[in-house]
């Protein structure tokens, strides 16, 4: 039987799982789970709504992040693995892996100011900052502030709050304390799931015409 017992060891930058398990012909032997952004998310779900490999949307969404978020080993060297073989997975490494997708979703933010965004600016706090690098502060707070619909157009019609916040993220939120007027892709691909998914409760609703209560 296959061992799907494991330790987590550092590596530098990850942690790698010594996971054993046959897929195929391959024998996998570690696998190094990362964070999910928040981007990466959206287009996991923006994939999962477009698929039909399965009936169920949360198991397409797992499958999906299953490829897309693990990176898998032999010998020390990472292979491409297809959603074809994560259903060829052996139950036990499955459950392994499931169980440590989301272990690292960052920490929650806040509104700190408040309004509607159009007529008042909303100032969201991040709960996991975006360093800068070269010794500058990192980004902290995101000003959501609309004032046509051409501004929000593409927000509106988005097909699920996720998307339609990572919309909102990109194209109308100004990082405080910077030079910047909107978020480059790098700083994008680092809005963690807790902040996007809080910023879709907490701000998106305000463009949609449904404040939260």
């Amino acid at each position: 039987m296959a061992d799907t017992k494991a330790t987590v060891t550092k590596i530098p930058g990850q942690e790698k799982i010594p996971i054993a398990f046959p897929l195929g012909d391959k024998t996998i032997d570690g696998v190094v789970i990362r964070p999910l952004s928040f981007q990466t998310f959206s287009d996991c779900i923006n994939e999962a709504n477009a698929s039909r490999d399965s009936k169920s949307f949360d198991a397409r969404l797992r499958r999906i992040r299953m490829v897309k978020q693990v990176t898998y080993y032999i010998n020390g060297s990472a292979i491409p693995v297809s959603s074809q073989d994560i259903l060829n997975m052996p139950i036990p490494a499955a459950r392994t892996i499931i169980d440590k997708l989301d272990g690292d979703e960052g920490k929650v933010g806040k509104v700190i100011r408040d309004g509607d965004g159009i007529d008042k600016a909303i100032v969201y706090e991040l709960g996991t900052p975006i360093p800068m690098g070269a010794g500058k502060e990192p980004i902290k707070e995101l000003e959501f502030h609309a004032k046509t619909y051409g501004d929000i157009e593409d927000v509106l019609a988005a097909d699920n709050p996720i998307a339609q916040a990572s919309l909102l993220i990109s194209m109308n939120a100004t990082p405080l304390g910077t030079s910047l007027t909107r978020l480059p892709s790098w700083a994008l691909s680092q809005i963690s799931v807790a902040d996007g998914v809080t910023i879709s409760r907490e701000v998106l609703p305000r463009f949609l015409g449904s404040p939260s209560e």
